[in-house]
């Protein structure tokens, strides 16, 4: 009764419990109806939903910051990829235009430049989707520019020494 008097949840918010992702479906009186990313239907004891620590990604607020991750080799053009990183949120349909991408330099990482792509969307609940589906933008774009994504490298040097 507290849920549905008060408020603090209702139906299609999308929450986030214990890690996993839900979307609200339906408010009962003792239990609450959830999906989750893949689809799976759960019911929640609502009492659950009162007592826990949870985290309404969708309560009043239309939309959300999302940040993903890429390194670049070293030596790759800075302000290109920045460039590159920005075209390819803009580019996807889910990205809030109002709110324009940013893509940053973060870090010199061990094996690459490391930079972050924030954008903002409304679709928080399918945001792997949109997510993968820039990061299949990022690299036509990589490729079509001579940017290379790195991979971990070591050199190991053997000395030979005698005894």
């Amino acid at each position: 009764m507290i849920l549905l008097v008060e408020g603090s949840v209702r139906v299609n918010d999308i929450l986030e419990i214990d890690g996993e992702v839900l979307k609200v479906q339906k408010i009962g009186v003792r239990a609450s109806e959830v999906i989750n990313r893949d689809d799976i239907e759960k019911f929640l004891p609502n009492s659950l939903l009162v007592s826990n620590k949870i985290t309404n990604m969708s309560h009043d607020i239309k939309f959300t910051r999302f940040i993903i991750n890429v390194g670049v080799a070293y030596g790759s053009d800075v302000d290109l990829t920045i460039k590159l990183l920005g075209e390819a949120a803009r580019e996807h349909r889910e990205s809030h235009h109002q709110k324009p991408p940013k893509a940053r330099l973060s870090n010199f990482g061990e094996s690459s430049l490391d930079f972050e792509l924030l954008f903002w969307s409304t679709n928080m609940f399918r945001i792997r989707n949109v997510k993968s589906d820039i990061r299949r933008k990022i690299i036509r774009k990589f490729e079509q520019n001579n940017i290379q994504i790195p991979f971990p490298q070591r050199d190991v040097h053997v000395k030979n020494e005698a005894i």
